[in-house]
């Protein structure tokens, strides 16, 4: 339909899959093989927690650790992959005796002695995270790190480890742009979007040809910032518009009133005025829904996408999240409310098949609309299932928690890699790339050195550093050029006020001659806030004094009141004035220059 965005044929853009010829070796040293922690206390409930969202790098692990392209000889490998699951070691932090920073800090002293890394500086290397930021206050509960309430980041997470990381493949909860800001949250030199852990429960509920009395669905809040901000607040639209309508079912999330949650509050109103309720009542109903009969929020979410023939996916904080996984695990087919949302491992998932990707610039005029061609969508029986289905064969392509031995979301996985390690290959859209790096010279001496800043700037940054460096102390040498000629310019007028000033204290009462201004000039010269030089010229024949027109100025250099008809004084006129009053016709000549 015209409210979609225009599907493209797969075939036009879609490289020519290379995954197959990547073979990889396995770290399995334990200071770069963290699989250890999944015996870790509380790991399990983790795994099937809403913060699971960011332990991709766990599932990942698990499809590649018996795949047939796992090679034990490193001699034999084209591509090295690193499991060091970083997220699932800040989340586990303490865990036989050892913290998230030990282990980070033995991990990189390991990895910068490997003469795996040091042949290629780890061009050749590749590692999963799919955590965005992270917080102490509720990802470190009873550690040195529990206050800390601002997010922290994926580098600052992995330091010092992440010093070594910046030439490797990183697969992440999205591609990064290149430059400094993109090379920094990528973690390295180019990223590819490897997806969120889903709702476990989703996955659970997920039946094939189960029976969907719902027609669209949403559990979420209505008020977000960043990408989906006014996106969010639209949806409340359809809170209040489908009000009654029992095919949808939409919820807001639990503590969604209050300061900062307008758009909610807007919505709740409006809705409980139709109904006769009061705002705190018509809450209470919702988040009695939200918990359905379980009374656990994520069940609940899980178990109405599976009953949903549409699951709404609007941009968040970004374009993707968990729900459109979930969803997809659900085998619910997500609408999509981002036009520029990029998934997971395209262009070799043909999303189009089953998604509605639908245009925002339409939804944000009449978002009600959006529920209208959904319902025409799904009254067409065979279009509806011929989406279904498409999501159904999609779960085995994306999701690596599916049922299966995961073929096809590894063979993605290393399309993936493939195309990072190969840039120029016509077609590899499905990678982002940040700065290039040389590969940094190591020998058997620097191995053993344990200056860790030479390193980072020598094996991390290479040529693409020092040509920034270059550039920098370039327009450091132009701008203190253009300093010291704006110098010498203010020196010369300084130099021309000292002139005058000596020429107007010998000549008295004659006065120095000069050309005279055009008719009105003297009405221009209020200059405020600008440092001005001023030269003052008067006729032989004035006889007027300059204190007659009760000049006033401030300024660095002081000219002695000078009177035609041979009156002397004292008077100031200077520069930098704020404020020149010029008496009527005194002076016949000014000269601004600012300084």
């Amino acid at each position: 339909g015209d409210m979609e965005i225009v599907p493209k044929d797969p075939s036009s853009y879609a490289p020519e899959p290379m995954g197959h010829t990547i073979k990889f070796y396995m770290y399995a040293d334990p200071t770069l093989d963290f699989s250890h922690l999944f015996a870790c206390p509380g790991f399990k409930e983790l795994v099937e927690s809403p913060h699971g969202e960011g332990l991709q790098e766990v599932h990942v692990y698990n499809r590649l650790k018996n795949h047939p392209q796992r090679v034990t000889n490193p001699a034999e490998a084209n591509a090295f992959y690193l499991p060091v699951m970083e997220y699932t070691s800040w989340k586990m932090h303490y865990c036989n005796g050892v913290s998230h920073e030990e282990r980070m800090q033995a991990a990189y002293a390991m990895l910068r002695r490997s003469r795996y890394y040091k042949r290629y500086a780890g061009n050749d290397h590749f590692w999963v995270s799919s955590k965005s930021m992270a917080f102490g206050s509720t990802d470190l509960a009873g550690t040195p790190l529990a206050n800390v309430t601002s997010a922290v980041s994926l580098r600052f997470r992995m330091q010092p480890l992440s010093k070594l990381l910046r030439n490797t493949v990183v697969g992440r909860m999205k591609p990064f742009k290149g430059g400094a800001r993109g090379a920094a949250s990528a973690g390295g030199k180019c990223t590819f979007d490897v997806g969120h852990q889903p709702n476990q429960e989703s996955l659970r509920a997920f039946k094939p040809a189960l029976e969907r009395p719902l027609l669209l669905s949403f559990a979420g809040s209505f008020d977000v910032c960043c990408t989906g901000k006014f996106i969010r607040c639209r949806l409340a639209e359809v809170l209040v518009g489908t009000d009654g309508d029992p095919t949808v079912r939409l919820v807001p999330s639990r503590g969604a009133r209050g300061s900062g949650r307008e758009c909610t509050e807007k919505a709740l109103r409006r809705v409980a005025a139709k109904r006769g309720i009061t705002p705190d009542e018509l809450n209470a109903e919702y988040q009695k829904l939200a918990g359905g009969a379980t009374g656990n929020r994520y069940v609940e979410m899980a178990r109405t996408m599976s009953q949903s023939r549409f699951c709404l996916a609007p941009a968040g904080d970004i374009c993707t999240s968990s729900r459109f996984y979930s969803a997809i695990a659900a085998g619910c087919v997500p609408v999509v409310l981002c036009d520029n949302l990029k998934a997971a491992f395209m262009p070799y998932v043909n999303y189009d098949e089953f998604w509605v990707k639908y245009d925002t610039t339409f939804f944000m005029d009449d978002p009600l609309n959006l529920v209208r061609y959904l319902k025409r969508i799904a009254g067409n029986a065979t279009e509806m299932r011929r989406r279904l289905d498409a999501v159904e064969r999609a779960r085995t392509q994306v999701l690596f928690q599916a049922e299966g031995d995961g073929t096809g979301v590894v063979a993605n996985l290393l399309n993936a890699v493939y195309d990072c390690l190969h840039p120029r290959r016509e077609g590899a859209t499905g990678a982002r790339f940040a700065e290039p790096r040389k590969a940094p010279k190591h020998s058997a001496d620097e191995a053993e050195e344990d200056d860790e800043e030479d390193e980072a700037e020598s094996g991390a940054a290479g040529s693409t550093k020092l040509s920034k460096l270059l550039r920098a102390v370039q327009s450091q040498q132009i701008q203190l050029l253009r300093g010291m000629a704006d110098l010498a310019k203010r020196v010369a007028r300084l130099e021309d006020a000292r002139a005058a000033r000596r020429g107007l204290a010998d000549r008295g009462d004659r006065g120095v001659r000069g050309v005279d201004p055009r008719p009105g000039e003297a009405k221009r010269w209020r200059r405020a806030g600008r440092a001005t030089t001023v030269r003052i010229d008067f006729k032989e024949d004035d006889t007027r004094t300059a204190a007659a027109g009760g000049w006033r100025a401030a300024g660095a250099i002081d000219v002695p009141r000078v009177a035609a008809g041979g009156e002397r004084g004292e008077r100031a006129v200077g520069v930098g004035a704020d404020a020149l009053a010029p008496s009527d016709a005194l002076c016949r000549a000014v000269n601004f220059g600012s300084e």
